[in-house]
C-alpha cells in the first residue's frame, strides 16, 4: 500500500477516478493491505498490527474498499499467529508463495497443497 500510496499522491484527479472506478466496478481488487509485508516468521505483534491497520484504513477512506485475502509474497517462514491476525482482520483466506522444498513435494504427491490452516483462537 505505501508504493500504491506514493502513485496515488503524485497521480492526477483523472487517474484517481479512472481508479475508482475500477474498484467500484470490481475490476480491481487488493489483497492483504498492509501498508508493507511483515516479517511473518518472526514478527513483532505491534508493528503488524500498525502497518496492517494503516494499509487497510487508507483502502477505506480512499476505494470504501476492504480486502478478503491476505497474502505474503515472499516470506523466509510461517507463524501461525500470522493466520490468527489475519482470521481476526476478518480475511478468509491467506496466500503464501514459499514453502519448504520437502513439505511442498510431499503436499503435491498428496495433492493437499489446499489446506485449511486452523490457528488457535484466544479468546478476549
Amino acid at each position: 500500500m505505501a508504493f500504491l500510496y506514493r502513485w496515488w499522491v503524485q497521480a492526477s484527479e483523472q487517474e484517481r477516478t479512472r481508479m475508482k472506478d475500477l474498484v467500484k466496478k470490481g475490476q480491481l481488487h487488493f489483497v492483504n493491505a498492509g501498508w508493507c509485508m511483515s516479517d511473518e516468521a518472526s514478527m513483532y505483534y505491534e508493528d503488524f498490527i500498525d502497518q496492517m491497520t494503516v494499509g487497510l484504513r487508507w483502502l477505506k477512506e480512499t476505494f470504501n474498499y476492504v480486502p478478503s485475502v491476505a497474502w505474503h509474497i515472499d516470506p523466509f517462514g510461517h507463524h501461525s499467529s500470522s493466520a490468527s491476525l489475519f482470521s481476526q482482520m476478518g480475511f478468509n483466506s491467506f496466500f503464501f508463495a514459499r514453502i519448504d522444498y520437502q513439505d511442498k513435494e510431499k503436499r503435491m504427491n498428496e495433492k493437499s497443497l489446499e489446506m485449511v490452516w486452523r490457528p488457535y483462537q484466544y479468546d478476549s
